[in-house]
């Protein structure tokens, strides 16, 4: 009621205060409830078509919810990329909008509230970079394991505020996230060079969560969420375009190995088609070792940033430690399995319960 007092005489005082006060506040609360109204009823919009189109046999199917490709050149499997990638980047268009609210001024602050949609956001991209194991991405899948355990990092981040606890970010591990995350661009441009630029934007929100003590909640950090919200939205027009469309937009996807082709000294090695081929059984699966040891150095550092007399409260560890260390190292495990490796599996599965009771303790 105290706040609701305060709302109503900031609002009958804004012909005094036309900048701020509380038509900023009231425009906030608003801005926020219908961009939540907007993604609930899209959802239940794409949910309830895809529904219907499978009860009526394909004869009723709403507008933009057809899975299948007008070009009739693209793969199952090509297709299934450019579904799952889609969903990863409106999980960073959501996360976006939500940490870089505080910077526009839309709300003052990160409250526990947004904590469920960054949240909801890492969860969806750890299932995009599962099912992209599945459709033998393996770049894709690396990039959404690392963007997934960002979201839940800024999750828990927000969600110690409500408690009072201020948390400070751990300068290693930005700093050595930022080197993967670029490393990881590196090879997209051999994939795509529109990916590989838009990677590199993950590197410089790294770099800014190295720069303050006080990561997410710092003015540069927004500015780059912001950034990436108009990048993302930018990927997904065009990702979704190229996906219905017959004329595809270019995406640069061979002008690496154009470029490198013409130096004399680098010879392309040739792709192995047995590459993602299993050792034992038939899996599905591509290889997520890359994944695992990425998690194993980003835990390591993330540990190595709490020793000393600081609290270990005030350093984020928890989703440092038990997201990357353990539970993407017991993913790696599962899928290093299913390969039919047994050293892998055996040394992911028991790194992963080893950092998660770390964490924890």
């Amino acid at each position: 009621m105290g706040s609701f007092s305060q709302s109503k005489s900031a609002q009958m005082c804004f012909p005094d205060d036309s900048l701020g006060g509380g038509r900023a506040g009231g425009f906030g609360q608003s801005a926020t409830v219908d961009n939540y109204l907007l993604v609930c009823l899209l959802g239940v919009y794409f949910g309830f078509g895809r529904l219907l189109s499978t009860i009526t046999h394909g004869k009723i199917v709403p507008l933009g919810t057809n899975r299948q490709s007008k070009t009739g050149v693209k793969t199952e499997q090509n297709q299934g990329c450019s579904d799952v990638a889609s969903v990863g980047l409106v999980m960073n268009l959501l996360s976006a909008s939500v940490l870089a609210c505080p910077l526009l001024g839309v709300v003052p602050t990160l409250f526990v509230g947004q904590v469920p949609w960054l949240w909801t956001a890492g969860v969806f991209q750890l299932g995009a970079c599962v099912l992209l194991y599945r459709a033998m991405d393996t770049l894709g899948a690396t990039f959404y394991g690392f963007v997934a355990l960002l979201k839940f990092a800024e999750g828990y981040s927000a969600l110690l505020t409500f408690y009072g606890i201020q948390t400070d970010s751990p300068v290693p591990f930005p700093v050595v996230f930022s080197l993967l995350f670029f490393i990881l661009a590196l090879f997209s441009f051999q994939k795509s060079f529109l990916e590989g630029l838009y990677h590199l934007f993950f590197v410089a929100y790294c770099i800014a969560l190295a720069v303050e003590p006080q990561g997410f909640f710092q003015a540069g950090t927004q500015g780059v969420q912001g950034a990436i919200f108009v990048v993302s939205a930018g990927m997904l027009s065009l990702t979704a375009y190229n996906m219905v469309s017959t004329s595809m937009v270019p995406t640069g996807s061979g002008y690496f190995k154009a470029l490198v082709s013409r130096l004399q000294k680098i010879t392309l090695r040739a792709q192995d088609k047995e590459q993602h081929s299993p050792y034992l059984g038939y899996s599905k699966y591509a290889d997520a070792e890359v994944l695992g040891h990425a998690c194993s150095v980003l835990a390591a550092f993330a540990m190595a940033a709490t020793l000393g007399d600081r609290n270990p409260l005030s350093v984020l560890v928890l989703p440092w430690v038990v997201v990357a260390g353990g539970a993407l190292q017991l993913l790696c495990g599962s899928v290093a399995f299913s390969r039919g490796k047994s050293l892998e599996s055996t040394v992911f599965i028991l790194y992963g319960m080893m950092w998660t009771v770390w964490g924890l303790t």
